[in-house]
């Protein structure tokens, strides 16, 4: 925690992938993403091809190309919530998706002591977190599953932002120290029916390597 609380930023490489990240207007990604442990806010160098910058904040998300901005959106979230976006995204829907995802991984589970975030137990080792509106995260309520060491198993959710039918458990897995944080290196995420776990598909795959805090 404190290691946590005196960084201003966690830095990782990230490699993305899974069925939903081979759809139309999704392909899998490798890049570096750089997550502020303040405010949601995060910088993706790498996002789309080298030399892409993709900014992501909750009321904006941009992509600059060798210092100059071709795409930017404001209000990002409703705009995933067209038409449009439930067929087909855009580079800036998979940038803002991957932004707030990658800021509440990085911020995992050291976020739960923010005072906006109600907390309850609902199991042994098992804690429902209700997030803030004005927070940008996969789901109002989610649950944080940990192993009897303390280390975060798996989480429950939905994906909103895919839509209600999205229920997922995601997995976490390969633990690693780096500079005094401990973090899961491969993350797993699949359907939840009726409460359980599917074996697949794999909704969305993730490897982080390189982690550090400045």
């Amino acid at each position: 925690m404190a290691a946590w609380q005196t960084a201003d930023t966690i830095t990782a490489h990230v490699r993305v992938g899974g069925m939903a990240f081979h759809m139309p207007g999704r392909s899998p990604l490798d890049m570096t993403g750089v997550a502020s442990t303040g405010e949601p806010r995060t910088v993706i160098h790498g996002f789309g091809g080298p030399g892409r910058v993709g900014a992501f904040t909750p009321g904006r998300v941009s992509i600059d190309e060798q210092g100059t901005t071709v795409a930017d959106r404001s209000d990002p979230r409703a705009h995933l919530r067209s038409l449009k976006s439930q067929v087909v995204w855009d580079d800036l829907d998979v940038l803002y998706f991957c932004g707030y995802a990658l800021w509440g991984y990085l911020n995992q589970p050291f976020m739960l002591t923010r005072p906006d975030i109600e907390l309850r137990e609902v199991g042994e080792r098992r804690l429902e977190a209700t997030f803030p509106d004005e927070m940008p995260v996969h789901s109002r309520k989610q649950v944080f599953a940990f192993e009897e060491s303390g280390r975060l198993a798996h989480l429950e959710y939905t994906a909103d932002v895919f839509g209600p039918w999205a229920r997922c458990v995601h997995w976490c897995f390969d633990d690693e120290d780096f500079g005094g944080l401990r973090y899961p290196t491969r993350r797993r995420v699949v359907p939840r029916l009726a409460g359980r776990a599917l074996r697949g598909p794999t909704i969305v795959s993730i490897a982080m390597d390189g982690i550090a805090a400045s």
